[in-house]
Parts: structure tokens; C-alpha cells; sequence
């Protein structure tokens, strides 16, 4: 299963954000895209999930049943009353996912993150690390095949940024295209690749 991106560009008013960007990502793989603001990482992952629609060039999911993606960004919201669990379960509750097997997934997630001592907690209780955390659980819960992550260990303390980094290695171990766009080298070096981008190309790719 790969994700193919083939001479995508993306304009904003008459600036190329992506500029003829062709690349493929493969499931089982964490790929880091990394950039000065403004070089397209964004954009990159918002033609990944489908909302942003470019002017040309074409996006294919190929070998998937369907593109079912979570996007997992900077402070990701939580229902901030509800429990820990039950935000963890959210995103799969949404896709019509509520059978205990769902919850034991939410329990090895949370544990994953080193959480799971938190799981009746609510989440306005909850630090700024432990937050992220619940996030990165909650993706993990969904078992989408595509997993797309801006800048997610952004302002987390380094014991937090080692755990996210490492949830996501799972991820992409347990079969997912784990695509993040980060400043973080530390995470981007524990990623298998490396995209370099700039002015919506890349010029460089590298690998771990």
C-alpha cells in the first residue's frame, strides 16, 4: 500500500505552495517532511487528507480499501469533561467503532503513552504533555491506515517528545504511512525518512 503524489501543484493566489511535488509514501514507513514556515509541509499533508484540492497533478491511494486517515495536529482538542478513555475512543467511536475491542485498543494506547493510570481522569485536568498524549493515543485507537501528524511534538518536554516519536513508530510498525511535518531534527532523525522541502519542492530526501 502506498500513498502517491504525482506533479501536485497547490496555488495561493500566485504563489506555488506545492510546486509540480511528486513523491510516494508506503505504509509500514514514518516519513518526517521537514521546511523553513512556509516551504508546503503543511499544505503537503493537507493534499495527503483530502482538504486541500490542488490545480493540477494527481493524489492515489493505492492498495488502500478505502483512504480512511487520522490527522493528528499541534494541541489536538479534547472534549475537555470527558474522560481520558473516552477521548482516546473518540475518533474510532466516530467511524461507527464501539465494541469492547475498541476499548481494550484505547487501553493499550494510553499505555503506549504512558497513561493509562489516567484513563477515568478528565481532560481539563490534564497538563499540556498529557493532552498531546491523548491525542497520539487516540490516533493509534483509530488503526487507520494513514497517519498524518503537523508539528505533534511541538512544546512537549523531552521525556513527552521520546514517547509521542515512539507511538508513532508503532504506528507505522503495526502497518500504518506515518507522515509528520515537523522543525523537531531529534524526531525527524528517528523517522525512516527525511523530505526536505523548500519554496513547495523538495531537494533533498534522505534515509535513516
Amino acid at each position: 500500500m502506498q500513498i502517491e503524489l504525482d506533479a501536485v501543484t497547490v496555488t495561493f493566489g500566485r504563489r506555488n505552495v506545492l510546486d509540480a511535488l511528486s513523491e510516494t509514501f508506503a505504509a509500514g514507513q514514518t516519513t518526517a517532511v521537514l521546511g523553513p514556515s512556509g516551504s508546503g509541509k503543511s499544505t503537503l499533508l493537507g493534499v495527503i487528507a483530502g482538504r486541500v484540492r490542488p490545480q493540477s497533478g494527481q493524489l492515489r491511494y493505492l492498495g488502500f480499501d478505502r483512504p480512511d486517515i487520522e490527522w493528528l495536529v499541534q494541541s489536538t482538542p479534547l472534549l475537555a469533561r470527558r474522560t481520558v478513555l473516552d477521548n482516546a475512543r473518540l475518533s474510532a467511536a466516530a467511524r461507527g467503532r464501539t465494541d469492547v475491542d475498541t476499548t481494550d485498543r484505547a487501553l493499550d494506547a494510553l499505555a503506549l503513552v504512558g497513561i493509562a493510570d489516567l484513563s477515568e481522569t478528565a481532560a481539563f485536568k490534564l497538563s499540556g504533555g498529557e493532552k498531546q498524549r491523548v491525542a497520539i493515543a487516540r490516533a493509534i485507537t483509530t488503526a487507520a491506515p494513514i497517519l498524518l501528524a503537523d508539528e505533534p511534538t511541538a512544546s512537549l518536554d523531552p521525556a513527552s517528545r521520546e514517547i509521542v516519536t515512539e507511538s508513532l513508530q508503532v504506528a507505522a510498525a503495526n502497518g500504518a504511512a506515518v507522515i509528520l511535518a515537523t522543525h523537531d531534527e531529534f524526531v525527524a532523525h528517528r523517522c525512516d525518512r527525511q523530505l526536505q522541502l523548500a519554496d513547495g519542492r523538495i531537494i533533498e530526501v534522505s534515509e535513516t
